[in-house]
């Protein structure tokens, strides 16, 4: 049994909707200089990670387009994870754009890499991110 607990701070008081979601996060594989994958993230929180396997020395770069809605409402967050689960690299976009770029990165190990998906806060939505190898 879980307890999710409200705790105002100080003397605030009030009423609160509280809604509590269960998903799994949206999990797949993507291929560097293969073909656009589509992540479709309809609950709050979820997020999406795309495995690749890389190589030491190889360099990577990624791109994630708005497809629905066609444009990013607010912070979505684009992340490459090394191996042991820690942050590579990292970009975000925000407030009408319709695309993001992750810049170039160099792998610094073989391995199996994560390519995550992050919206923020209540954020859903479905993209398409590709994988490039330059």
């Amino acid at each position: 049994m879980y307890t999710l607990r409200v705790d105002p701070v100080g003397t605030v008081t009030g009423t609160v909707s509280i809604q509590l979601y269960g998903f799994s996060d949206v999990t797949g594989t993507i291929v560097p200089g293969g073909a656009p994958v589509n992540a479709s993230l309809s609950l709050p929180g979820q997020n999406g990670n795309f495995m690749f396997t890389g190589t030491a020395g190889q360099q990577v770069s990624a791109v994630m387009t708005a497809v629905s809605p066609s444009t990013f409402g607010n912070s979505w967050y684009l992340t490459i994870l090394r191996p042991d689960g820690t942050q590579l690299a990292s970009a975000f976009i925000c407030c009408g754009y319709a695309s993001d770029f992750l810049n170039t990165v160099t792998l610094p190990a073989d391995g199996m890499y994560t390519l995550r998906v992050d919206p923020a806060g209540t954020l859903t939505g479905t993209v398409a991110v590709r994988l490039t190898s330059p």
